[in-house]
């Protein structure tokens, strides 16, 4: 117990050394700031409306190019002071868009320097190279931590879950040249990052800031309906980090775009590819689908991608366009079970071209039931090229590649151990009745898994000529078949 004479002094000291944290605690209303130009200290600021960042920095004034006409500007800033202690946070009342470009949506923001456009206003319209960096942005949405599923005692509907209602999405860009870095986003009531293309209002000399593309650097997404939709061409991202997702996590349906560095995981869908994008450094997990590539996606390509630990419990890669090249794939396939009793690493869709699939994968077998089962791959189309190497560390019923359909002209080579279940099913391929057209399968395998099931479910040679079968450096034929002792 402390002399009664030395108790105000404590209290002081006390109050001093816990004021930080106190006014730490508290909101500070929405600060009057001039956008484009200053900083936002760091605090946590209550909006009640949508956020605006200008289309001009009204301190930059660029004489016109030779042969212009107009000055040309760079677009609004919105900062802050740092990433985590700066903190915009939204009232549930404000709907739409919690932040925007202006003109965003209006279909006037333009994607280039409009000089001598005579196509409406003849003011810049332009919305070029703004940014938004430092911030933390809260949309207050009460979204569940894995929100995806209905949880046992979840209701139904499930205000928190899947039927969270669509209210506003967080940063929306319309136009080109934006820089997005070191942002985290919260609690998003709709797509927490929207970059949209403007219309192209260019005409005659070419601005300083034409021609630039979007960036999105260093992004930590948490809770969200979705996460990134990228709608505008030859962005770049790099650093993205999403996860808490109801629907799509990250979405490319600009082409052109390239991913360096992403971490999808809790989602319906971790990425979806709808225009030809290239990718590297891949993690997407944690999804009913890892990585999804839609028809329209046609010659995307992955450089280095991970299917996650069994975490993907429907496809960890799935394959709807033709000439896809996944290189450098890796993880683990889950083991189906009654609640999920279709599982696949990847599926190749029907009538496909030139997909390109190699790395390795590993199906996850339980020691305790060898009767799980699970897919590596299936295959279907024609001039596929796919090399994986893997298997399984106990005995199951898993099949490492199920071939579906007279798949032609391919080169299959799969080199890994297990045992148990079944290295290459060709059941359902057909390929008893149809010219290979030049296939090759190699099979390099240890363990007492069936090498292969030919064509009808038999366990006798029976190719149709065109595809060659080759089990252990030996080309098979009927002549390899070991004929039964009298």
């Amino acid at each position: 117990m402390l002399p009664r004479r030395m108790r105000p002094f404590y209290a002081v000291l006390f109050s001093l050394a816990m004021s930080p944290f106190l006014a730490a605690q508290q909101s500070t209303p929405a600060p009057v700031i001039d956008f484009p130009a200053k900083v936002i200290p760091n605090g946590v600021y209550n909006y009640d409306r949508t956020v605006i960042i200008p289309r001009q920095r009204g301190n930059i004034n660029v004489p016109a190019p030779y042969g212009g006409k107009s000055a040309s500007r760079p677009g609004g800033i919105l900062r802050g002071e740092d990433r985590y202690g700066t903190v915009l946070r939204f009232n549930p009342t404000v709907t739409g868009q919690l932040i925007k470009t202006e003109l965003y949506g209006e279909g006037k923001a333009g994607n280039a320097w409009n000089d001598g456009n005579s196509a409406g206003d003849r003011t810049l319209q332009a919305s070029l190279c703004s940014s938004a960096t430092d911030l933390t942005i809260d949309g207050r949405a009460e979204i569940r931590a894995y929100p995806w599923s209905y949880p046992e005692w979840a209701p139904k509907p499930d205000p928190h879950g899947p039927d969270l209602p669509y209210r506003a999405d967080g940063l929306c860009i319309e136009g080109s040249g934006f820089i997005g870095k070191n942002l985290r986003f919260f609690q998003i009531p709709g797509t927490a990052i929207i970059l949209k293309s403007g219309r192209n209002g260019s005409a005659g000399a070419s601005g300083i800031y034409d021609a630039g593309f979007n960036q999105l650097e260093d992004i930590y997404i948490s809770n969200a309906i979705y996460g990134i939709n990228v709608a505008a061409a030859d962005s770049k991202l790099s650093h993205i980090y999403i996860t808490g997702i109801i629907k799509d996590g990250l979405t490319i349906s600009g082409s052109g775009t390239v991913v360096e560095e992403d971490h999808v995981w809790g989602a319906d869908r971790s990425a979806v590819f709808t225009e030809p994008a290239s990718a590297r450094e891949c993690y997407h997990e944690a999804a009913r689908i890892g990585t999804y590539i839609a028809s329209t996606a046609y010659g995307t390509r992955i450089d280095g991608l991970n299917i996650g630990p069994g975490t993907c419990w429907e496809r960890g890669v799935k394959i709807d366009a033709h000439g896809c090249s996944i290189t450098g794939l890796f993880g683990t396939v889950a083991s189906e079970s009654k609640e999920h009793p279709d599982i696949a690493g990847v599926e190749v869709a029907a009538n496909l071209l030139h997909e390109v699939i190699t790395g390795s994968l590993v199906v996850a077998s339980d020691p305790k039931n060898p009767a799980t089962t699970a897919k590596g791959l299936i295959l279907r189309g024609n001039r596929q090229k796919v090399d994986l190497k893997g298997g399984w560390n106990s005995p199951c019923k898993a099949t490492f590649i199920r071939v579906e359909g007279a798949v032609t002209g391919s080169t299959v080579e799969v080199r890994g151990t297990g045992d148990g279940g079944t290295v290459l099913d060709l059941s359902a391929s057909e390929l008893n009745k149809v010219e290979g057209g030049g296939n090759e399968f190699k099979i390099k395998w240890g363990g007492t898994s069936t090498r292969v099931i030919y064509p009808g479910g038999g366990n006798h040679y029976n190719l149709a000529p065109g595809t060659q079968l080759w089990i252990d450096g030996q080309l098979q034929s009927a002549a390899t078949i070991p004929r039964k002792r009298p």
